[in-house]
Parts: structure tokens; sequence; C-alpha cells
């Protein structure tokens, strides 16, 4: 009798043992499974080329900018970690306090406002027809911090050099980090 006890007993305290080691597993794997709700707030050009400070803004580029930040979103749903948040909802409050790049926080403001967990703002910087920089800042809503920084830089003023620059960021830096992000 006493052996049969013994025996349930070493098999209730497995089954025990075996649920709280795989309790933790089964979490973290379900957080890595719940995609994480992001607004992608539009791509900004900053212009520091000389051709930039005597002509002004170029259509062309204006376009690329706008195909960057649709690509991103398609290429981030795509990955199924991350859930696009639309921003039409605080469009008005989006054009007023544009750009995000030096809006001191505002970006964080609107996301929470949108149910957004992570922020991300994504800035090219044209340093002349040859250089350009392409660099995706990811914040944390609930803490304002920023939890990943993808960069790159890309040589030539082109629809293909900025596609093979934003897509070099998605692959080998955002959906190369950790679910959540990791600066990088």
């Amino acid at each position: 009798m006493r052996s049969t006890a013994t025996r349930v007993r070493r098999a209730v305290i497995a089954m025990v043992a075996a649920l709280t080691l795989a309790t933790p597993a089964l979490a973290a794997q379900d957080a890595a499974t719940t995609p994480t709700r992001v607004v992608i707030f539009p791509f900004e050009l900053v212009d520091t080329s000389q051709e930039g400070e005597m002509d002004g803004a170029r259509a062309d580029q204006e376009a690329r900018l706008d195909r960057l930040t649709a690509d991103l979103k398609a290429q981030l749903a795509a990955s199924g970690r991350y859930e696009i948040i639309d921003l039409t909802p605080v469009e008005a409050d989006y054009a007023r306090l544009a750009p995000m790049r030096g809006c001191n926080g505002c970006d964080i403001d609107l996301a929470k406002e949108l149910g957004a967990t992570q922020g991300m703002v994504g800035i090219v910087q044209k340093v002349s027809n040859l250089i350009l920089d392409v660099a995706i800042y990811v914040r944390d809503v609930e803490t304002g911090r920023v939890v990943q920084v993808a960069k790159t830089s890309i040589r030539g003023n082109t629809d293909e050099s900025w596609q093979r620059g934003l897509r070099f960021l998605v692959d080998k830096r955002l959906l190369a980090a950790p679910p959540g992000g990791a600066p990088n």
C-alpha cells in the first residue's frame, strides 16, 4: 500500500515539476506569437545636401518616402510579428505635430491614443545624391524609451537603392531582433 502511495506522490510531483517548467516556456511562446501593435509614422526626409538647400523638396523623393512607409507596413504585417495600427484616427493631430523626429515625444502620445504598444519613426537623411542614411526608431509606448534603432547607409538616390536599404533594415535589423525589439 505504501509503495502505491509513493508512486502516486512521485507521479504528482513529476507532473507539477513538468508544469512548472513548461509554464514560462509556454508564456514566452505565447508572447512571441502575439503580434506587437505598432503605429508606423510616415518616413521623413532631412535633406542636408547642397541641392536640397538650393532647390527644396523634390517630388521623386517625396514619392519614395511614401513608398518606404507603405512597404515597411506591408513587410512587417506580412511577418506576422506586427499588427499595424491605422494612423487615420489621429491624422489631424499628426499633421499639426509633424515632423515626429523633433516633436519631443508627441509620437508616443499619438501611438498611445491609438492603442499601440510601439511607435516607429523612419528618417532618411540625404547628405548628397550619392550618400543617404536611413533609420527607423522604435519606441515603447508605455515607457517612451527607444527599444530598437535600425540604421543603414545607402548609395544613390534612386527607387532601387531606397528599397534595398529598407529591405535590409527589415530583414537584418527589425525582424532579426527578438519580439519587442532590442537595441542594435
